[in-house]
């Protein structure tokens, strides 16, 4: 029987730590390349260390989990965990609720997938229905545009048939 000793246990666990943060980096420079290219790949590596030590603070110990905290990561940003203007995502994170780890952390992936498809519904809506207002198109900006002022609508108007307003009206 083959019989390691403790150094060599240790160097084999270093070995396959570093290689399998050296995936994790490919990993990031394929799928979040934006995210990611202004970093060396030793301050990535470095970044990484960090956020798998988040990530085990949250109990999340399995490759999938750390990919997944990862992933979260490069699109909320790198302390998205600690985000003042993300409170929801430690919430999920530590939520008494749900027992496990790696539940809580598919309930946030699952949420935070809703809310970047909410964004990018906005943001479409936005470019098909808010037309760019320039300055030289723009209305309300510039010395050569007077103030506009509106007046009060009147209220039938608003409802030209009274069947809008009252749903006992028997006009049409």
């Amino acid at each position: 029987m083959l019989r390691l000793s403790p150094a060599q246990t240790q160097a084999i666990a270093a070995a396959q730590t570093q290689t399998a943060f050296a995936q994790l980096a490919a990993h990031c420079r394929t799928y979040y390349p934006d995210a990611v290219c202004h970093l060396t790949d030793e301050a990535l590596i470095n970044q990484l260390h960090s956020c798998h030590s988040r990530a085990q603070s949250y109990g999340l110990t399995s490759r999938r989990d750390l990919y997944r905290f990862v992933n979260l990561t490069l699109s909320f940003g790198w302390e998205f965990d600690r985000d003042a203007n993300l409170p929801w995502m430690r919430q999920y994170l530590t939520d008494p609720r749900v027992d496990s780890p790696a539940q809580r952390l598919e309930l946030l992936v699952k949420y935070a997938i809703h809310r970047l498809e909410i964004e990018e519904s906005n943001r479409a809506l936005r470019q098909e229905f808010a037309p760019a207002l320039t300055e030289q198109n723009n209305p309300y900006t510039g010395d050569q545009h007077e103030a506009q002022t509106f007046e009060p609508i009147e209220s039938n108007l608003l409802f030209p048939n009274p069947c809008w307003v009252n749903s006992d009206s028997e006009e049409d």
